[in-house]
């Protein structure tokens, strides 16, 4: 009985998307995404609140910093996963003569997706933000409205003070402004689509390492153009899912072996100037979770799925709640000498009630919001029926 309850729970809260289109893997890769941003932000919020530098002994490899530091990168597997997602419905018209999606239609999709439970989750935490350090609602304003805009690390050069975390949905929106043109311009001829699509990878690579100081002075260093090629490897891993299914489908424990390698390549090429490695790595995981036996057990359990299908109110939700849930809790999950101690009591506290709160929010705001976007692609998602599934 307990089993059924579970799962009639689950099944309540999951995401509400076209069962022929629903693809488990990716939404348990979106759960190990905000897993790993939950662990670096919690390691911050730690950190300042006993006066101590995270940011130490990021260079030592033997340390708690180096490691923990370097799992920001699960906002840019949030952008390959971004670029997936996003290029399906285009190749499907590339590829198999698929009702060509509107532009205008893309366009109130994806914003009706993620913009009210943005716009509203920016006003509680600005407004917040203000009383909490005595500003003036009128005076910090510019933050608020270029937060909503997308633009504020555009104008200012630095994330909004209210919510950091808002930066990387400025650089995906940027990505959802050109991303029709970006498939067209690459996969419109498959003769060229792999050098065309490696071509563009390979520039925006080099301008990065080349000019990342005047990148960074033009305010354009969290910007799509620095983070292109990850999005690039969605659009690829997007083409072998559609082409090569049967590729996707054979399973082998050595791909958990592969996938350990290059999760650890991600993490050593994290900060390194040239993003070629990281690139790679972080692509060849993403074929690695769907060609795994453990991982992708792991990955596609429901609960983890299920979860993994809320990511986006986790992430709008949980930086300020860290701070917020310490404002109640204080000093009181301070019991050991270890910092290390302190920071997985706190982990084993501010998680599950993020995770309740964000869930909450997730229910109320976003979901509605998914659901009235599946009611207008209903017709044209039956169309593909489910022929090429890896669940």
């Amino acid at each position: 009985m307990q089993n059924k309850g579970k799962q009639s729970i689950l099944e309540k809260i999951k995401r509400p998307v076209d069962p022929k289109l629903f693809i488990k893997e990716i939404d348990g890769l979106r759960f190990l995404a905000i897993l790993t941003v939950f662990m670096l932000h919690l390691n911050n919020y730690v950190s300042r609140s006993v006066g101590r530098n995270f940011n130490a002994g990021i260079s030592d490899f033997f340390s708690w910093d180096w490691f923990i530091n370097r799992f920001g990168f699960g906002v840019e597997i949030f952008f390959a996963i971004s670029g997936f997602v996003i290029s399906l419905p285009f190749l499907r018209h590339y590829m198999y003569h698929e009702k060509k999606t509107e532009l205008k239609v893309y366009y109130r999709r994806r914003f009706s997706r993620i913009g009210w439970p943005f716009l509203l989750s920016c006003v509680i935490f600005y407004t917040l933000y203000v009383v909490a350090n005595r500003l003036s609602l009128a005076g910090e304003s510019p933050h608020l409205f270029s937060a909503v805009a997308y633009v504020h690390t555009l104008i200012y050069g630095a994330w909004a003070p209210f919510n950091p975390v808002t930066w990387s949905l400025e650089a995906e929106v940027q990505f959802y402004l050109i991303a029709p043109f970006l498939i067209g311009f690459i996969f419109s001829n498959h003769s060229l689509m792999l050098v065309k699509l490696l071509g563009l990878a390979a520039a925006a690579i080099v301008v990065r390492a080349l000019f990342l100081d005047d990148i960074a002075r033009l305010h354009l260093d969290r910007t799509v153009f620095v983070f292109l090629p990850l999005f690039l490897s969605g659009f690829l891993l997007a083409f072998i899912y559609l082409r090569h299914n049967d590729f996707l489908l054979r399973k082998s424990y050595v791909w958990d072996a592969v996938a350990a390698a290059v999760f650890f390549g991600m993490l050593w090429t994290t900060y390194a100037p040239n993003r070629t490695a990281f690139t790679v790595c972080c692509f060849v995981f993403l074929v690695a979770v769907f060609k795994s036996r453990l991982l992708n057990r792991m990955l596609t359990h429901k609960a983890v799925y299920v979860l993994g299908g809320m990511s986006y109110s986790f992430y709008l939700l949980h930086y300020p709640m860290f701070y917020l849930f310490g404002k109640v809790f204080g000093q009181h999950l301070m019991w050991s000498e270890s910092y290390v101690a302190n920071y997985f009591t706190h982990a084993l506290v501010f998680f599950p009630l993020t995770i309740l709160v964000a869930s909450v929010f997730y229910w109320v705001v976003e979901r509605p919001c998914i659901a009235r976007k599946r009611n207008v692609r209903l017709r044209a998602a039956n169309g593909f029926a489910g022929k090429l599934n890896v669940n």
